[in-house]
């Protein structure tokens, strides 16, 4: 059982697809092509007019299918046409051939007679003339708003589906089920003369398809520049967030800095202090204890010592060597050399001498970073700079792009 219900969906797809092939085709030979396979699939799976468009009964019809496929006119259901028992409408003197058929239809459908629902979901797939189109789409029947003229026919599912195959496409925004149909109702609600008939359309379907994908473009460029404009000013936003950070941080180094000096300053005064101390103690004690002018000749309190210092980089033993140098002048010595893989700075003078060359070590060691953190700042902005250039120049030329593939796809 399984299978046969597979075999007939089968044959109810490819019935779709044949019926719309059918309808969209300007070829009448091809048309008739259409009709012979739907009345095989007819014969051999017993498919209704319902299957192959919601909007047909459910039944079998020949006579609507030919309407629908564009292969017979649909009847006129005037009253006068009804009481002329055995005769048909006939095109007058000037009229013939399928146009004066289809601007026939086209007028009696805009009049809009009550018997006329039907004949109008026919007219809305019909080739017509771009002339005949533009006078239906400024006509009575579209001035109340598209929405009303092809609500309950075939067409707004067929919208519907047409919206959202652009929704899901490359160039759509991915709206949702629900905001495309507001969206479609929105559009729809306008009049029909908004509506261009273009030269490559040739039933007022395609008219409402190509008015639908227009809109459509029209409504995701400004959603997309929207995003852009927020994406752009959340990118600003983040910039100047990370030159506050980074400024707060310089401030918050600067004061840390202060502060470090501040104590070196305050432990140096407290070390000359400390040392001017006990000279004098040293010499208050000499003076009382030895007698004589010898005493003198043992005061030594500015006796040299040797001091080393190891650095484990090369850059850092320099600065050292460099500025011990400027400090000792020529109160001291200062000699370099390596010793184990490790860099050795090696000073003699008065103790004194070392403390001057430690603080002075420091802070040049300070400053030193502070320009580093400013050159770090600096080059981190240039960085976020080319960073938003870049990303600028992408969205211009995506925006391009997509304006390019938006005139390939409704051309």
């Amino acid at each position: 059982m399984t299978g046969v219900r597979t075999e007939r969906q089968k044959a109810v797809d490819k019935a779709v697809k044949v019926f719309r092939q059918g309808v969209s085709t300007p070829h009448s030979g091809e048309k008739r092509k259409c009709l012979h396979v739907l009345l095989r699939l007819v014969e051999t799976h017993q498919v209704v007019l319902s299957e192959l468009d919601p909007s047909l009964p459910r039944r079998w019809d020949m006579e609507l299918l030919k309407i629908r496929i564009g292969l017979a006119a649909p009847p006129d259901p005037s009253p006068e046409s009804s009481s002329r028992t055995g005769q048909h409408h006939r095109p007058g003197p000037g009229a013939s051939g399928p146009r004066a058929s289809r601007e026939h239809r086209a007028a009696h459908n805009e009049s809009g007679h009550p018997g006329a629902a039907v004949d109008f979901e026919v007219l809305l797939f019909q080739h017509l003339e771009g002339a005949v189109r533009k006078r239906l789409l400024h006509g009575p029947r579209f001035s109340q708003g598209l929405l009303q003229a092809v609500a309950g026919t075939s067409a707004y599912p067929r919208l519907l589906a047409e919206a959202h195959a652009l929704d899901v496409s490359n160039i759509g925004v991915g709206l949702g089920d629900q905001a495309l149909m507001q969206w479609l109702d929105r559009i729809l609600s306008r009049q029909g003369s908004r509506v261009k008939c273009r030269q490559v359309t040739q039933t007022l379907f395609d008219d409402l398809v190509s008015y639908c994908r227009f809109e459509y473009v029209t409504h995701t460029h400004e959603h997309r520049r929207a995003a852009q404009r927020e994406k752009a000013q959340e990118e600003q936003r983040r910039i100047e967030e990370i030159r506050r950070q980074a400024a707060e941080a310089r401030r918050d180094r600067e004061r840390k800095a202060a502060r470090e000096r501040r104590k070196e300053e305050e432990a140096r005064r407290k070390r000359d202090d400390e040392a001017d101390r006990q000279r004098a103690q040293h010499s208050w004690y000499s003076s009382s204890e030895t007698a004589g002018p010898a005493a003198g000749a043992h005061d030594t309190p500015d006796e040299a010592v040797a001091h080393a210092e190891t650095f484990q980089h090369l850059s850092e033993a320099r600065l050292y060597l460099t500025v011990a140098r400027q400090q000792a002048g020529t109160r001291g010595s200062v000699r370099s050399f390596t010793r184990n893989g490790h860099f050795v700075v090696e000073l003699s003078g008065p103790a004194a001498l070392k403390d001057a060359v430690d603080l002075a070590y420091h802070r040049v060691w300070s400053d030193l970073q502070r320009n580093a953190e400013t050159i770090r700042s600096e080059a981190a902005w240039v960085r976020d700079e080319a960073i938003r250039r870049a990303e600028s120049v992408y969205a211009e030329q995506c925006e391009q792009a997509f304006w390019a593939a938006v005139d390939r796809y409704t051309s």
